[in-house]
């Protein structure tokens, strides 16, 4: 597993951890609420993802991460703050590596975004969401 972002961690024995969710119920319903949240989030993907195109899982994962980590821009463009890789994109879309990399061409292409090293501009949220609606 690989995290897409800094992550500090720390390893508590099962024990432990079961020990101290039964002491604190509000932690409990916290994690299960998060475990649930992540379950559906999933489910969701996966139901969208069936019969989609990679340029339609590729702008769908692009507007998801504006909405969770874009940070605005000049000229109303968003700036993903993550430094994703294509081989990261093709993972989390379940594409290849080369079919990701010609749907970012494409939407270079049509003006929709800007990429450079591990760096994607959202410069037209609009052509992004008319790839998913099929409208191209």
């Amino acid at each position: 597993m690989r995290a897409i972002d800094r992550v500090e961690a720390r390893l508590v024995a099962a024990s432990l951890f079961r020990r101290f969710l039964q002491r604190n119920p509000d932690a409990l319903h916290n994690l299960l609420e998060a475990v649930i949240v992540r379950l559906r989030e999933a489910d969701r993907r996966r139901l969208e993802f069936t019969g989609w195109d990679v340029h339609e899982r590729v702008c769908s994962l692009l507007a998801e991460l504006v909405h969770t980590h874009g940070r605005p821009g000049p000229g109303g463009s968003m700036t993903i703050g993550l430094a994703l890789s294509q081989e990261e994109i093709a993972g989390a879309t379940g594409a290849s590596r080369e079919a990701v990399a010609k749907a970012l061409r494409t939407l270079r292409t049509v003006g929709a975004i800007t990429t450079s090293r591990k760096k994607i501009v959202v410069i037209d949220l609009l052509e992004l969401r008319r790839f998913i609606d099929g409208n191209r």
